[in-house]
């Protein structure tokens, strides 16, 4: 447990970002099969690369039957699962937390046989834990759905140079997170793989990265809790340390959405200066979130607080992340006197109460680095926050609490 509030003073500091984990994962999947040939610096402090580059060591330093255990992390399952079915000669019992049970993998496993992997499901079918007999995969034209996770586009993306024929991707129906897809493609071209794109097709032909160094640039997702305070507290002042307004993460997009909400984003130096002017009044706004997910919560959380009207589309996919974060959101706004409203997959808020200020209330982070990340925001509306389960942050944001307590933020653990 976690018990803070705030200083009521306005924001003002500088924000040390972790470095992205998306974009660490994906160079980490390259290295693992470039050998000694890339070399990556800021490399993510998030348990889940720390995780991915644990795992991917032991399978290239142990031989024969290993179990692998990839945890909360969607992310490290899903490009494991790819990669391990090219590991010749490997076999690998993958398995997962309780909740990675319930997160589809169906998808990325028929296409991956399609190709000729070998891949078993040892429970329920359709779903983790997977043994995966890796073998040399020849590589096709295959047809993949992205309306269930884009993370399964970039798995096979990122081994596609390493197949001896390479891979066309046909893909069809509404791409979600197309965003993370073009990221995936970006760090190809980065390490000298020629990838081509036509309407609906990716073809990546079989290749070799190029010898080369990469720097991996902050992480705007992380950013998205400080665009949410400054919302909270007009008059912040909040420099976003290492953070790049010309970015290959699709998140970046938040520099303008933010606008809208009295959020302004200066490009400096060494990062992104924020600033804060008086709450605006908003009508008619709707807000398609199918492109960044990640910054769904806060976005969600600080309009159901000061624009309850804001409409919110294209958030399905949240049913699948580490909570099924619809749900958890309304469970924890619903102790606020906040219902959302929902028509046809459209979400916007409704308020029934006015909470006093300085009370204390138990949220709960529903084992979600999100989630918790996102509700110790609302320490700026006036209350004293109790939150369970705060070491979840680890999973992305290790020195959150940290840089929240830099701003004033007083946070008692318990």
């Amino acid at each position: 447990m976690i018990y803070f509030s705030d200083s009521k003073a306005v924001l003002q500091g500088e924000i040390q970002l972790p470095y992205s984990k998306s974009i660490s994962n994906r160079m980490l999947m390259l290295q693992a099969q470039a050998k000694e040939k890339l070399e990556i610096k800021h490399l993510s402090s998030a348990n889940d690369t720390q995780l991915l580059q644990k795992l991917i060591g032991l399978r290239q330093h142990t031989h024969g039957l290993l179990r692998l255990d990839a945890e909360d992390a969607g992310t490290v399952y899903r490009f494991m699962t790819a990669w391990l079915a090219i590991q010749e000669g490997q076999i690998s019992f993958l398995d997962g937390h309780a909740r990675m049970y319930e997160r589809p993998i169906s998808a990325l496993v028929e296409a991956l046989q399609s190709l000729g992997a070998d891949i078993r499901y040892t429970g329920k079918p359709g779903y983790p834990p997977l043994q995966i007999h890796g073998k040399a995969l020849i590589g096709s034209r295959i047809k993949i759905h992205s309306d269930v996770s884009s993370q399964f586009i970039s798995a096979l993306c990122l081994i596609a140079p390493f197949l001896k024929n390479g891979l066309i991707l046909d893909i069809h129906n509404q791409q979600v997170s197309r965003s993370y897809i073009s990221m995936t493609l970006d760090c190809l071209k980065e390490v000298g793989i020629k990838v081509e794109e036509s309407n609906h097709l990716i073809k990546i032909g079989p290749s070799k990265i190029n010898e080369s160094h990469y720097t991996i640039e902050a992480d705007w997702s992380s950013a998205s809790f400080f665009y949410l305070m400054a919302m909270l507290r007009p008059g912040s002042s909040l420099k976003l340390l290492g953070l790049q307004s010309k970015s290959i993460q699709g998140d970046a997009a938040l520099m303008n959405l933010a606008r809208h909400f009295g959020v302004y984003s200066d490009p400096v130096e060494d990062g992104i200066l924020i600033r804060s002017e008086e709450i605006p009044q908003i009508e008619n706004l709707f807000l398609d979130l199918s492109q960044m997910p990640d910054v769904a919560l806060p976005l969600m959380l600080g309009c159901a607080i000061l624009h309850p009207a804001v409409q919110f589309g294209g958030i399905a996919h949240l049913a699948y992340k580490e909570s099924h974060r619809i749900q958890a959101l309304a469970k924890e706004l619903a102790k606020m006197g906040i219902e959302p409203i929902e028509n046809q997959g459209i979400f916007s808020f409704r308020k029934s109460v006015i909470l006093p200020q300085g009370i204390a209330m138990e949220f709960s982070s529903h084992n979600d680095h999100r989630m918790a990340m996102s509700l110790a925001c609302l320490a700026l509306i006036g209350l004293k926050i109790e939150l369970d389960d705060w070491q979840c942050v680890r999973k992305s944001f290790p020195d959150f609490w940290n840089e929240l307590h830099k701003l004033g933020f007083d946070p008692v653990y318990i």
